[in-house]
């Protein structure tokens, strides 16, 4: 009966498409509403939902960074099932899983389904589905794993239209590149590269164009009929454009940028340099085990070397562990164009692995920056190249699986070792580090006990998973008070706002790694001065260097 469904190809192709999906839940199982750093850009995407969905907000009425369309299809998901963390984990899930299926479809257009295999698991293990402040389960914001799952299947489906001349892929590629831009505007490199594709490398004719531009269309348009029906004006845009303009010319972000990899960094050079060195050497060594005649001793090495590696050297969790790979694939792309060109798939993948990278080309960080959801593509897109390039395609497949055991040892002993705690309210719970945990919880039961549920509490820098878990009503214009918000905003505009909203409390969140104390002096201090004459100090909440000052108006 399989015969019947199956080709014998399709038949093998679901042992690791089987494989990758039993790896993935146990690593769900494993980091399921797990959030080692949860007071650091965390909950807004739970607290921006669930207001429009109560009708307390609209979205033109706040500042965001990114388009209404990730929010709206999170409170529709939201009020489809439930307002709970539960519901948004399950479409990180599903998210993830998009990006994963289309990183092992690409790879499987230039590879074979072994190394497609390792690729992706190598990826999830290493920044896909950890505990750290980005994943793709309960990302920073849900915007960019839904912008780039979509550039992931536009990539695949030009790639396959390339390697086709089918327009229906080229049509399902505008679709998808369409909803990456429409939740996303880091990603802006993707539209020209889809139109040089349907132009320039594997033309399309005119009716064929007409439908990839409609497909395009079709998610921003509705992302931009979200902001009309809500009676969003030109002069809002123009009202807004201003203020982007204060907001990404700040001292503030602009230093942010730059230790993101945004704008050069002199700093992120020389760890680039000891990272290509330290990657180069541990490769060399797996080259060496490699070429070791007899099996057995090759085996017994390679084991001792995961091992070595997981224990000691402990790089797979540090930051600079590729941040040499976006300069080095455009070195690389610069160096070899002529043969890369004449390989037209080849020659896209690598155009669509850098299209990727304008937000952290110049630091790229794998574990605690953006750089965790580029890296699938990216790394992708480069083993590629580097395994057909040079010829050792089995050697390759080697190192992958060194550095897929690597990952996975480090990050099962990882979850075993960091102990987390939960951290419940409002009908829900998250888990984080016990030293986090022992204070939120405090200050919950402190909140529940002590307060009106209609007593709005703002936090200062940011605590939006606490005002989820409080239970208490948050001003969503104010959910985060950086300095690079207070900066565009003006701290006398941000002041003048909490008193005419009468805020109840305010919560000064210390410690959590949440970045308060910032190098803008006059600002941090005019908001203190702010909040001693018009609030009193009713209670502290603190576990070692995690602390919560809790304020009451007067």
């Amino acid at each position: 009966m399989i015969n019947k469904i199956y080709s014998v190809k399709e038949k093998k192709e679901l042992l690791p498409v089987a494989g990758i999906f039993i790896i993935f839940l146990l690593l769900c199982v494993m980091y399921w509403k797990v959030d080692y750093l949860l007071m650091v850009d965390s909950g807004r995407e739970i607290l921006i939902p669930s207001a429009i969905l109560k009708k307390q907000i609209l979205y033109r009425d706040i500042f965001n960074l990114y388009g209404p369309l990730a929010y709206y299809l999170n409170a529709f998901i939201l009020g489809v099932f439930g307002v709970k963390l539960n519901t948004l984990y399950a479409a990180g899930a599903v998210c993830s899983l998009v990006l994963i299926y289309s990183v092992y479809g690409i790879a499987r257009e230039f590879t074979g389904r072994l190394t497609s295999f390792l690729l992706v698991e190598a990826a999830m293990t290493l920044c896909m589905i950890t505990g750290n402040l980005h994943n793709f389960l309960f990302p920073y914001t849900f915007a960019v794993t839904y912008s780039i799952s979509a550039y992931a299947l536009a990539a695949l489906f030009l790639i396959k239209y390339t390697k086709t001349g089918t327009a229906k892929f080229a049509v399902l590629a505008s679709l998808f590149c369409g909803f990456s831009v429409a939740c996303k505007n880091d990603f802006w490199l993707l539209p020209p590269i889809l139109l040089f594709t349907v132009i320039s490398v594997k033309p399309l004719n005119k009716t064929n164009m007409l439908k990839c531009a409609g497909a395009f269309l079709i998610f921003p348009l509705l992302s931009l009929s979200a902001l009309l029906l809500q009676g969003w004006r030109p002069s809002d845009f123009v009202n807004t454009c201003a203020f982007m303009k204060k907001f990404l010319t700040g001292q503030s972000f602009i230093q942010a940028s730059v230790t993101y990899g945004m704008y050069p960094n002199p700093a992120a050079f020389l760890p680039s340099v000891v990272s290509f060195l330290k990657m180069a050497s541990i490769s060399l060594i797996c080259y060496l085990i490699f070429k070791i005649p007899n099996n057995f001793l090759k085996y017994f090495c390679f084991f001792c070397a995961v091992l070595l590696l997981a224990a000691f050297v402990n790089f797979s969790v540090r930051d600079s562990q590729f941040c040499y790979l976006p300069v080095l694939m455009l070195f690389l792309l610069i160096i070899d164009f002529k043969k890369i060109y004449t390989d037209k798939p080849l020659f896209l993948l690598m155009l669509l692995a850098l299209g990727t990278t304008p937000r952290t080309f110049f630091g790229f960080s794998v574990m605690w920056g953006y750089g965790i959801y580029t890296f699938p593509v990216l790394f992708t897109a480069f083993v590629i190249y580097i395994s057909n390039r040079t010829g050792l395609k089995k050697f390759f497949v080697f190192w992958l699986a060194m550095l897929a055991c690597v990952y996975s040892l480090f990050n099962a002993a990882n979850r075993i070792i960091f102990k987390t705690d939960r951290v419940a309210g409002n009908n829900d719970c998250i888990y984080t580090a016990t030293n986090y945990a022992i204070p939120l919880n405090s200050f919950i039961k402190y909140i529940n006990e002590n307060t009106r549920k209609t007593d709005k509490i703002l936090f200062y820098p940011e605590g939006s998973m606490l005002s989820y878990l409080s239970g208490r009503p948050a001003d969503c214009n104010y959910y985060m008070l950086h300095e690079h918000f207070t900066e565009a905003a003006g701290i006398e505009n941000v002041i003048s706002h909490i008193r005419a909203e009468k805020t109840e409390y305010i919560a000064f969140v210390q410690g959590f790694e949440t970045p308060i104390f910032q190098k803008n002096m006059v600002h941090r201090l005019q908001f203190f001065e702010f909040v001693k004459n018009d609030y009193e100090l009713i209670q502290s909440f603190e576990r070692g260097k995690n602390r919560i000052d809790l304020y009451k108006l007067k």
